[in-house]
């Protein structure tokens, strides 16, 4: 609820701080003295923009600063979380300072926040109905809510909206996985000829350092066998050769041992020499006796080692392994490839059901929608023929938007559809008798506006989590047991939301649970808008005034005294 609404330099108001009551909150006074000021006031908060008009004279800026009191599991208290703006107990203050400039500043709990953040709050805290031009009734969009409201379809426009939230999630996915497939057209040729290649030149058995060395012993073919040969003349063949000379060697190191221990170690040394030189040449015969030379296997291996130096180059690669690891990298990419179809006939397979779901939701949701729009009609004209509206006529339109390339349908149409269903809701309104109705927010009065959200509020009473209702106008044409009514059914709605009505007439003021009246106080220099708050003999010389004008009198008295006894309510300091 409302607690208190605090207001400096704010058009005529130099100060005030007007606290309300739970329940019914009246605002009577004089015509132009001032009481569309507070309805004003709240439309800033609600957010209203702000104008350098809207700064008393000669002051610098205006400040609105207004309290609320929260239940603990409001969800405005989520709302405070997500904008990670402090909480401050159980109340929530919302300020707002104009500049005579024309700028102006919000703040939140002592935080600034953006006019769109405001409105985020707002709509949650107060609905306002006059004279208002952001005024929820007057904005087409608001209708299909209040409509599921009353048809108590929030559960299933809850389910439906999940239903469509997934099918877009899945919609963009098969989007994407199709884009995919699509390029994938342009890339698979190119890996498939990658691929071709690496094999064609079997990537997967070559050794390149092994290939290298068969082909530098080719190209070296005569240097090793001459070198070869002239190992082994000198080991064997030369008139002197070294195994003569080391065999002679070996004898006379032998004698030396014989003699002196110690040429013993000197000849070990030569035995070992010698054993080594022996396989030496014995491995350079085998050597020789198995050296070839094959011209066409030299060419081979040419052409293999720059084939593998071309591959290792094109595709940057340092060595071998890293070439294969690139063939197997290409041969996932053509598997994802192939995958891509699955997961796109899987995906057109889940996209199907969840059409299917959202085409059973949705014809359950337009059936309630249906039934409800007729019961709403037969509901909201009963209530505005019993205040004075008995030749009005409202009826909510639904509205579908045929679409030939739509999955979705309606009675054998495709329609579009979004996250709230097939259709919109428009309220249609006539005052006339004969006349064609019209989108109520093109042709209806602010007073007519206040009369239809006064029924739609008590139709929607126990369901509409809106703490603050604020009529302003309510009253406009209507009197006698009319304004009796409707007073009546003020008192009602009041039951399960905090209401701030502004009226003129005392069939309905005598139903409030705190009545404020606005005045004006003038002096030469200035004039002043100021509220107080009525007590009990205060009330009743207001109801009077209300009831005979100028002339106070004890019968007008007497009146209001009855007023008071009829609607069951005393007044409240």
């Amino acid at each position: 609820m409302l607690s208190s609404l605090y207001l400096k330099n704010y058009i005529l108001i130099r100060e005030a701080e007007v606290d309300f009551h739970r329940g019914l909150n009246i605002v009577t006074g004089e015509s132009g003295a001032g009481k569309s000021i507070l309805v004003g006031a709240l439309a800033q908060i609600a957010g209203a923009r702000g104008g350098s008009d809207m700064v008393r004279g000669g002051e610098r800026k205006a400040v609105i600063e207004a309290r609320f009191t929260l239940e603990p599991r409001h969800p405005l208290w989520d709302n405070l979380e997500r904008h990670e703006l402090e909480r401050n107990g159980d109340e929530l203050i919302i300020r707002k300072e104009i500049n005579a400039s024309g700028s102006s500043r919000i703040f939140i709990n002592d935080t600034p926040v953006s006019l769109q953040i405001l409105n985020g709050f707002s709509r949650q805290l107060v609905d306002l109905h006059g004279q208002h031009q952001h005024q929820k009734l007057l904005h087409p969009e608001n209708h299909l809510g209040y409509l599921d409201l009353f048809a108590a379809n929030g559960e299933l426009r809850a389910q439906f909206k999940k239903a469509h939230d997934a099918y877009l999630h899945l919609a963009a996915e098969l989007k994407r996985l199709r884009a995919e497939k699509e390029t994938a057209r342009q890339t698979e040729e190119l890996y498939r000829f990658q691929i071709a290649e690496l094999q064609q030149h079997q990537i997967d058995e070559a050794d390149p350092e092994a290939l290298r060395e068969e082909l530098r012993r080719l190209q070296n073919y005569e240097k090793i066998h001459q070198s070869a040969g002239t190992v082994l003349n000198l080991l064997y063949e030369n008139e002197i050769s070294l195994s003569e000379m080391l065999k002679e060697l070996l004898d006379q190191l032998r004698f030396l041992g014989s003699v002196d221990r110690e040429f013993e170690a000197y000849r070990e040394n030569v035995e070992q020499g010698q054993a080594l030189i022996e396989d030496a040449g014995q491995f350079t015969e085998r050597y020789l006796s198995g050296l070839e030379f094959d011209p066409q296997r030299a060419e081979y291996l040419r052409q293999r080692v720059s084939d593998l130096d071309f591959l290792l180059k094109k595709y940057q690669k340092d060595d071998i392994e890293a070439l294969r690891a690139f063939k197997e990298e290409l041969n996932e990419k053509l598997d994802a490839i192939a995958n891509v179809d699955h997961f796109i006939t899987r995906a057109e397979k889940e996209l199907n059901s969840r059409i299917e779901t959202l085409n059973t939701l949705g014809k359950r949701l337009s059936r309630s929608r249906a039934e409800a729009a007729q019961k709403l009609h037969e509901r909201i004209h009963a209530y505005l023929r019993d205040m004075a509206m008995p030749e009005s006529c409202f009826h909510c339109d639904l509205i579908t938007t045929p679409n030939p390339t739509s999955p979705f349908r309606l009675e054998n149409e495709a329609l579009e559809l979004s996250e709230t269903g097939f259709e919109t809701a428009r309220f249609m309104f006539t005052a006339n008798p004969g006349e064609t109705a019209r989108p109520l927010h093109k042709i209806a009065s602010g007073g007519e506006l206040s009369r239809i959200m006064l029924a739609i509020k008590s139709l929607l009473a126990a369901r509409d989590k809106t703490p603050l209702l604020v009529f302003d106008e309510i009253d406009s044409g209507i009197s006698g047991k009319t304004a009796q009514i409707t007073g009546r059914k003020i008192e009602e709605l009041a039951g399960y939301h905090q209401l701030i009505c502004v009226t003129h007439l005392p069939q309905i003021a005598a139903y409030a649970d705190r009545h404020l009246r606005v005045y004006k106080s003038s002096t030469a220099q200035s004039t002043e808008v100021r509220v107080d708050v009525l007590d009990n003999e205060a009330r009743i010389e207001e109801l009077a005034g209300l009831l005979g004008g100028e002339e106070v009198g004890s019968q007008s008295r007497a009146n209001a005294r009855e007023l008071l006894a009829r609607s069951g309510k005393f007044p409240s300091a």
